[in-house]
């Protein structure tokens, strides 16, 4: 194989990489309740989501049914265009 090719093929190798985002999302999900002041979020599936400590007050405001996308490590309210830190619990 030529050095050209290798160099070409290692770009697009690159690219595709950095053009992967790290977790994949979920959407579709809306919210059933808000326990604990924002603590923690349960969701229609009846999973439950840890909400980070600087994000909690911004949740406790958020309203059932609002439009929810999980992913790995945070959870977008899309109704109101606001992501935060979450975890799944269940």
């Amino acid at each position: 194989m030529s050095k050209k090719i290798i160099v070409i093929l290692s770009l697009l190798l690159s690219f595709l990489l950095l053009s992967t985002p790290a977790g994949a999302c979920e959407t579709g999900h809306h919210i059933k309740e808000i326990i604990d002041h924002g603590k923690i979020l349960k969701l229609e599936d009846d999973t439950l989501w840890q909400i980070g400590a600087p994000d909690q007050t911004e949740v406790a405001n958020w309203k059932n049914g609002e439009n929810i996308t999980t992913c790995d490590y945070s959870i977008i309210n899309t109704s109101e265009s606001k992501t935060v830190t979450a975890f799944q619990l269940h």
